[in-house]
């Protein structure tokens, strides 16, 4: 049988070696010229990514909530062998975000053997497969997920790589504020799962999504923008399906957790929400946070802010961007290349297309 696992560009460069250079000349914390070596590997690594998108080993249809799924399995990498999914494209983004872009662990924020993480907005499991493989099982996970296909995938994934020392439950509940617990109708959007949320995507969503995908082009022309938001658009179709939301305050003390390693927040618009259902005392036990926040007004001063009042010492926030699922699955990358940004085509300042993460550690 053909293998259709990548491979590390050497046996002493491995997968996480390879994200923590790359994080490190992200942050430029070590420069370029000092890396010859491993820029030469990482780049081979890169090349040896951008090849056809993972087959699919086997697939069955799920029944959830009333709806047949096609869930499939496929290979990631020689970490990650065997991935439940419904889009295989979605899957090998995910698995370059996370475990090779260190999306959720950056700017101080790590992971250690005997954690307990709180996942919000769990989706199909990828962060938490990260964190078990990462440190052998011996973790404390907890995650949050509203729709039921996916809750149910994230399960599926987590049950494939847990060990012995995993203690772990998926909630197929969403978190918010107290105002807002109660049952909701939320979007879900099956080819692109990462965008469901129980707030709508309006034009001007799509329109900076479009914008930053002209811009993985190199192109400024105003036809093929057209073109591209209309694509996006197509890429939005969505199901309806019913949610409940409770705040994590009332879901911790019926957990009993005594303390929180990393809370990860990743939920579509919604995150203010979340952070608004945290109690003092939930954020006294947390010491690390990691929260992917939509530039919506001054939401994101809003949320350093109140990071820094709880206590966090050190709170940075990352690069502005949009969601980067539709340049992978149309340019097979996660970044447009290098001096390819035209002036005339980049997203505005603010506008719930944009996001950025906040990361907050303690001393």
């Amino acid at each position: 049988m053909p293998c259709r696992m990548w491979k590390t560009a050497s046996p002493g460069l491995g997968l996480h070696d390879i994200s923590r250079i790359n994080a490190l000349r992200r942050h430029r914390l070590i420069s370029p010229s000092s890396l010859s070596y491993h820029k030469k590997l990482s780049c081979a690594h890169t090349r040896s990514h951008r090849q056809t998108m993972p087959s699919i080993d086997a697939q069955e249809a799920v029944l959830v909530g009333g709806r047949t799924y096609d869930v499939k399995t496929i290979a990631l990498s020689d970490d990650v062998p065997r991935f439940k999914c419904l889009e295989p494209s979605e899957a090998n983004f995910l698995y370059k975000q996370i475990f090779e872009e260190a999306d959720y662990t950056q700017s101080g924020v790590s992971i250690s053997p005997g954690d307990v993480i709180v996942d919000v907005g769990g989706n199909i499991g990828a962060f938490a497969v990260f964190t078990l493989l990462k440190n052998k099982g011996d973790i404390s996970l907890y995650a949050f997920e509203p729709v039921p296909i996916l809750a149910h995938i994230c399960e599926a994934n987590i049950e494939l790589y847990k060990s012995k020392d995993t203690k772990s439950k998926v909630f197929t509940l969403g978190l918010t504020s107290p105002d807002k617990v109660g049952k909701v109708a939320f979007d879900f959007f099956p080819e692109y799962s990462l965008l469901s949320s129980a707030y709508d995507w309006d034009p001007s969503d799509r329109d900076a999504i479009a914008q930053k995908l002209l811009q993985f082009e190199g192109s400024n022309d105003p036809d093929r923008l057209q073109e591209l938001r209309e694509r996006v658009g197509q890429s939005l179709r969505k199901e309806v399906v019913e949610a409940e939301l409770r705040t994590f305050a009332s879901v911790r003390k019926e957990l009993g957790l005594t303390r929180i390693d990393l809370l990860k927040i990743d939920v579509e618009k919604a995150e203010w929400d979340v952070v608004c259902g945290i109690s003092d005392a939930d954020w006294a036990m947390t010491r690390q946070v990691a929260i992917e926040t939509h530039v919506i007004g001054d939401r994101v001063q809003q949320i350093k802010q109140l990071l820094q009042d709880k206590g966090f010492t050190r709170v940075h926030v990352g690069e502005i961007g949009t969601p980067k699922f539709l340049g992978f699955k149309y340019y097979n990358k996660l970044h447009p290349d290098e001096g390819v940004v035209p002036p005339a085509v980049l997203p505005s300042a603010e506008g719930a297309g944009l996001v950025c993460n906040i990361y907050a550690t303690r001393d």
